[in-house]
């Protein structure tokens, strides 16, 4: 009986152990995504750097046509721009769920390795207990050597 308690409490715990894995799992994914929209962001920041100082070089020597085309396709990358960084708070709200998620699955585990564990002890001394008991009673039992 108690075997086979210690394995359904032992698969309990391994499939706390499991969940605790998978959202491990999954906040390194997000955590890489975050990595990789950031980075987005940091070219797009600089092809508009880039496209706007060398537009602001030439602005003197360009048609009005260049002029129009150059400022609407300035005004295009700072919607991408602006695009790009509700994406980074989009992935920051999913990275701080998933942080929550993996939180409370690794508090679960702890949880119930420390429960499995105080019923580790307390089986222990009740067979401690036990034994006591029947050595008491063996002994009681047994004829005294002094008669």
């Amino acid at each position: 009986m108690a075997q086979l308690r210690s394995a359904r409490m032992k698969l309990v715990v391994d499939l706390a152990q499991r969940a605790e894995d998978e959202s491990a799992n999954t906040l390194q994914v997000v955590r890489a995504k975050l990595q990789q929209e950031q980075t987005k962001l940091a070219e797009l920041e600089n092809y508009y750097g880039e496209y706007e100082n060398r537009f602001s070089v030439e602005m003197n020597t360009c048609s009005v046509a260049q002029l129009v085309q150059t400022r609407s396709f300035l005004q295009r990358l700072a919607i991408a721009l602006e695009g790009q960084k509700q994406q980074i708070i989009a992935v920051e709200r999913t990275l701080e769920a998933c942080r929550n998620e993996w939180h409370k699955r690794h508090l679960k585990h702890n949880s119930l390795k420390d429960l499995v564990a105080r019923y580790r002890i307390e089986e222990a001394r009740d067979r401690d207990v036990l034994e006591q008991k029947m050595l008491d009673e063996w002994v009681s039992s047994r004829p005294s050597q002094n008669s």
